[in-house]
């Protein structure tokens, strides 16, 4: 996003003029092109202010030619651009104000009805992977998926692949760690291997900062987790210790998503395990005996509950076998 300089996004009433604005500019669909190409620093107004084009009744607005243009998110009427992180924490206190990492996808995948105002978070943000000399690793929350995966490929190129294996190459473009985090996708193979890694989160909340574990993420309600401020991942240990991972995966086709995974860690601290996903609402640890609650088209519980256990054993002897190597 290059437009750095606005701090307020507003959405017209039906029937208002653009004119009615100075020199506002419009956005026709949420993460308009126009504006970034355009790239001016600051926007020449004095209120920074842009409009969001299109109708509040429908679910189009119209382009000059009169195509029809998809409009997401069209309740939006508000986007906050705060300077500090204590100030973009005090806004997503608030109830029902939603962060904005990168472009939020996060927010605009599920095509909410119910989000009216967001925090953009790009002006206290960064989007870097930092590897200090020990090889400890630090993401931050608004670094996209590629800028992760290409970090991580220095340190590792098995965990590179699994995440890689999140999502399409056109959906990992725009999603960040933060989006991946605040949506948490109970098949996350991301998750999971952050989950593995035994990941802490940097969080804000109001004026205060803590971590806390993945596990603690998991437990949190979608409302308390959109209400923290995620600052930046970091996983202490990665990958100072030797370590090996393998990923098996059992999908309708090999380029289809999971229908069940398991990822196999083996380190010499601990004793092998895997993490697995497509059984339960989360990311979990496979146990002997561990029973799917996921019953659906795709697979049902028993067929669910079998395949992790497979799995499982798999991955493990595979990231054995590397280990050993």
């Amino acid at each position: 996003w290059c437009v750095e300089q606005y701090t307020t996004v507003t959405r017209p009433r039906k029937g208002q003029l653009f004119t009615t604005f100075n020199d506002c500019y419009p956005i026709i669909q949420f993460g308009a092109a126009i504006l970034p190409r355009l790239d001016k620093k600051p926007l020449p107004t004095a209120h920074k202010r842009m409009t969001i084009a299109g109708k509040i009744s429908v679910k189009y607005a119209q382009f000059d030619n009169g195509v029809p243009i998809f409009v997401m998110l069209i309740n939006l009427q508000t986007i906050y651009k705060p300077l500090t992180l204590p100030e973009a924490a005090e806004h997503l206190m608030r109830p029902g104000v939603y962060p904005l990492y990168g472009s939020g996808a996060s927010i605009i995948r599920p095509n909410s009805r119910d989000i009216i105002e967001a925090v953009d978070l790009s002006g206290v943000l960064d989007s870097e992977v930092t590897i200090d000399k020990s090889a400890y690793i630090a993401i931050s929350a608004g670094a996209l998926l590629p800028t992760v995966i290409a970090a991580v490929r220095k340190l590792s190129p098995d965990v590179a692949a699994i995440i890689e294996a999140e999502a399409p190459e056109s959906t990992r473009n725009v999603l960040t760690v933060g989006d991946v985090l605040l949506e948490c996708n109970p098949n996350s193979l991301s998750l999971a291997v952050l989950y593995g890694l035994e990941a802490e989160i940097a969080v804000f909340a109001g004026n205060s900062s803590y971590t806390v574990d993945v596990e603690t993420w998991f437990n949190r309600t979608p409302d308390q987790r959109r209400s923290l401020l995620i600052d930046e991942i970091e996983c202490p240990w990665f990958p100072k210790s030797n370590f090996a991972v393998a990923f098996e995966k059992v999908s309708r086709t090999p380029a289809d998503a999971p229908i069940v995974a398991a990822i196999g860690f083996v380190t010499p601290d601990s004793d092998p395990f895997a993490i697995v996903v497509g059984v339960a609402d989360r990311p979990v640890h496979y146990r002997v005996g561990l029973q799917s609650s996921v019953n659906d088209y795709k697979g049902s519980a028993e067929y669910r509950t079998q395949m992790a256990k497979v799995l499982s054993e798999r991955a493990i002897s595979r990231a054995t076998q590397v280990a050993q190597a």
